[in-house]
């Protein structure tokens, strides 16, 4: 198929997670409560970049769960990139 030609050509290239293109993502934020997002408003979005390195929303998910997190706590600032980890 194309990708994999253009692959095979050494064309660059990032990885993408397919997400859902329907529905909604919720999430229970402890201090904001229910937190909804459009899943057609994500997107496919990439975890790993065309130099071969992981995203941010990708590594931060891996280190979690690699340290048996249970709870994230991060700034408001970071809750848009919450539906990229879960």
């Amino acid at each position: 198929d194309e990708a994999e030609r253009r692959a095979d050509a050494g064309e660059p290239y990032v990885l993408r997670l397919r997400t859902p293109s329907e529905g909604e993502i919720v999430v229970e934020d402890a201090i904001r409560g229910e937190v909804v997002f459009e899943a057609a408003e994500i997107g496919d979005f990439v975890i790993l970049r065309s130099d071969g390195l992981p995203t941010y929303n990708f590594a931060v998910v891996v280190d979690d769960a690699a340290m048996e997190i249970s709870h994230v706590i991060r700034g408001a600032g970071h809750l848009s990139n919450t539906p990229h980890q879960l």
